[in-house]
C-alpha cells in the first residue's frame, strides 16, 4: 500500500469503492484489524502512528458497517423470537416472514408486532401478503 500520501490515497480509494464491490468488505475488515493490532502496541513509532491515522477512515467505515449488521441481526432475532413465542416453532412459512417484517417501516412493523397476541397465524399471513 505504500507509505505516507500513497497509503492515505489507497485507503481513501478503498473507502470509496461501491458497496457491491466483491473485495471491499474483505479489505475494509483487513485494514480495520490491522489498525486495531497497531493500536494495541506500546511505544508506536512515528510511521506506525501515521499508518493508524491513514487507516482510520477505513476503520470507521468498517466499524459502522459492523454496527449496522449487528442492529439488523438483532432485529431479525427479536422478530423471530416474538413469532416463536406466539406461534411456537417457526416453520418455513413463518420463518420467511421474519425478513419481510424487518423490511416494513418501523411504525407499521411495531403495530404488527404489538398485535401478534391478537392475530392468528392465518390472519398474520394474510396481513403480510397484502403488503
Amino acid at each position: 500500500m505504500g507509505k505516507g500520501g500513497t497509503q492515505k490515497r489507497a485507503v481513501e480509494e478503498l473507502t470509496e469503492l461501491p458497496e457491491q464491490n466483491p473485495f471491499r468488505n474483505n479489505l475494509l475488515e483487513i485494514l480495520a484489524d490491522w489498525r486495531n493490532n497497531l493500536e494495541l502496541r506500546d511505544n508506536l513509532s512515528r510511521e506506525e502512528q501515521e499508518v493508524i491515522m491513514n487507516l482510520s477512515p477505513a476503520y470507521l467505515q468498517q466499524r459502522e458497517e459492523w454496527k449496522q449488521e449487528g442492529k439488523q441481526e438483532g432485529q431479525l432475532s427479536m422478530i423471530a423470537c416474538l413469532l416463536e413465542g406466539r406461534f411456537g416453532t417457526l416453520d418455513s412459512e413463518l420463518s420467511s416472514l421474519v425478513e419481510k417484517i424487518a423490511q416494513i417501516p418501523l411504525s407499521e412493523r411495531t403495530q404488527i408486532l404489538l398485535s401478534l397476541a391478537n392475530l392468528s397465524r392465518e390472519e398474520l399471513l394474510e396481513r403480510l401478503r397484502k403488503d
